[in-house]
Formats: C-alpha cells, structure tokens, sequence
C-alpha cells in the first residue's frame, strides 16, 4: 500500500524556510567575524588580526624554507615576507591642536588613503593608538622599501585637514621595514 504524501507547497516552504534561516544565522557568524577582526574607529583589522596573521605566514614561510632544505636541488629562492610598521609624527601634537574628533577623522582618512594603495594580498590593519602595520606576503625588503616610500609620498601629498598647523606642514609618517626571514 503506498503511503500518502503529504502537501508539497508544505514541505517546500518548510525547506525554504529551514534555508533562510541557515542563511540568516551564516550572515549573522560572518558579521560577528569581521566585527571582531576590524578596528571599530578606522574599519581596518586590529591587532589582534595582524597579530595572528603574522603568526600564520611566518609559520608558512618557515614551512617552506625547511621543505625546500629538504629537498634535492635547493637552488630556488626561499619564500620571503616583509612588514612596514609606521606611526603619525606628532599624533598628540594634531590632537591637542585640532581635537580629539579631528584626530580619529585624520586616522580614518589615513587608513582609507592607505588602505586604496596597497596590494590585494596585503593585510593593512592598525596596530595602536596612531600605528599601522603593513604585511607584505611575498615580498622582499627591497620591493617593501619602495612600497614604505609610496605609501610616505601619498600620505605627504594628501590634503589632510590641519596639515599645515603640523611642525613640517605635512601629515607625515615615520616607520620602518623588516623582511623575514633575513631580519628574524
């Protein structure tokens, strides 16, 4: 004896409910992730992204080192990664000047101006109260130097509210640049 189906627009908005709901819930974990990986102030990642970030790449870079010492023929360049720390020159001094509401929009722009520059495969976050961190995966002092410098020029150049009530007229940065694993 066959059994009785039951109502198939029934069963069909209960699926579609079940769906959405799961949809809801993923969209829901996905907010809170970025919510938790980004600085609320710039929308930027935070330290604690950058921080575990680094973590996984300089363990990916010394995988690869120790493999390619492993294998025959170790004539192939390592990997390689390289990072740009950098801090506003007189940060405090802008603050006490313009405001504490005019220092959170220049952090902001700045993050945006960086943030537009940089690689697709970069991770630009900040690292502090005015400190950025740039990591660069596959990339070597050198070519991390020539993206510090182009980063200083944009920033220098971009008509940044107040910039003239600065010391040297200027947004300016001050940083510098590590490459692992020649720089440990």
């Amino acid at each position: 004896k066959p059994r009785k189906s039951g109502d198939p627009k029934t069963a069909l908005r209960l699926v579609t409910q079940t769906g959405a709901q799961v949809l809801h819930t993923a969209a829901q974990v996905s907010r809170m992730k970025t919510t938790a990986e980004m600085d609320g102030l710039t929308r930027i990642y935070n330290k604690k992204h950058l921080e575990q970030t680094l973590n996984e790449l300089i363990y990916r870079v010394a995988c690869a080192a120790y493999d390619q010492r492993s294998a025959v023929g170790q004539g192939a360049p390592g990997q390689v990664m390289s990072v740009f720390l950098f801090d506003i020159d007189n940060f405090k001094n802008y603050n006490d000047t313009n405001g504490h509401l005019a220092g959170d929009k220049l952090l902001q722009e700045l993050a945006g101006v960086v943030n537009e520059a940089v690689r697709k495969d970069d991770i630009f976050g900040r690292f502090g109260g005015e400190e950025f961190l740039l990591i660069m995966p596959h990339t070597n002092a050198s070519q991390a130097l020539s993206a510090a410098e182009k980063i200083r020029g944009l920033l220098a150049s971009h008509p940044f509210a107040f910039a003239e009530r600065q010391p040297l007229k200027i947004i300016s940065i001050r940083g510098g640049v590590g490459e692992y694993p020649m720089h440990g």
